[in-house]
């Protein structure tokens, strides 16, 4: 009976995956415009023009923890937890930022912990935001570091 759960918990996980890719792939062809499109018409996601990045906020991902990913069931989702929370204090002691979101979803499912994170000092100032990107981008325990975009999806011209 255990068994079954852990198979059911694993499609869900499959299943998320795959949205997400569905979700990337439609956000891929919403950008392309279709032919004969008018150029009043509404300007959709990638749009250098309507994507402002947010000043001292970025998207942190951490290297896949192959243990997390060889588990399954409760087991799994008790150390994606614990990588989250261990990770998060890490990036709070080290670098001084505050964790807005965390994707446990994604932490579940690739072992990969990822982070909204927010720096109030790299918020007012440019030369400290520059300063903290690097040293985040050079830390070998982190994969890739980028800043947190806001798009818009839609507009009116």
């Amino acid at each position: 009976m255990m068994r079954r759960h852990e198979c059911r918990g694993s499609r869900v996980g499959r299943g998320y995956l795959l949205f997400m890719l569905l979700l990337i792939a439609l956000g891929v062809v919403v950008s392309v415009p279709f032919e004969g499109q008018a150029e009043t018409s509404a300007v959709v996601v990638g749009s250098g023009s309507q994507e402002k990045t947010v000043a001292g906020e970025y998207i942190v991902l951490f290297h896949a923890k192959s243990r997390i990913t060889t588990s399954t069931g409760e087991t799994r989702r008790a150390l994606a937890a614990l990588m989250l929370e261990m990770q998060g204090e890490y990036l709070a002691n080290r670098y001084g930022l505050v964790v807005l979101r965390t994707y446990d979803a994604i932490a579940e499912t690739t072992g990969k912990g990822m982070f909204h994170v927010r720096s109030d000092l790299a918020a007012k100032d440019q030369r400290i935001e520059e300063k903290l990107r690097s040293l985040l981008e050079q830390d070998l325990l982190i994969e890739s570091v980028t800043p947190n975009r806001e798009q818009k999806l839609i507009s009116t011209p």
